[in-house]
């Protein structure tokens, strides 16, 4: 089943932690809303989700909580 609006990434960082995790997440979600202005309807129905080398789900984070 495909995802509306499934955007995949990877880069694959190496992060020390989960804070740093979350900050790169962040400072990723925040990007995107700046450049992309217009290209996403409502950024608030967008979620993040990071997953390890394995494809385990590690984090979901909304995007609101880059505000």
């Amino acid at each position: 089943m495909a995802v509306k609006g499934l955007a995949v990434g990877h880069e694959g960082d190496e992060l020390p932690n989960d804070a740093a995790l979350r900050e790169d997440v962040v400072e990723n979600a925040r990007a995107l809303m700046q450049t992309r202005i217009g290209a996403v309807h409502n950024w608030f129905d967008c979620t993040f989700q990071v997953t390890d080398e394995a494809g385990h789900l590690v984090l979901t984070m909304p995007f609101s909580e880059a505000l």
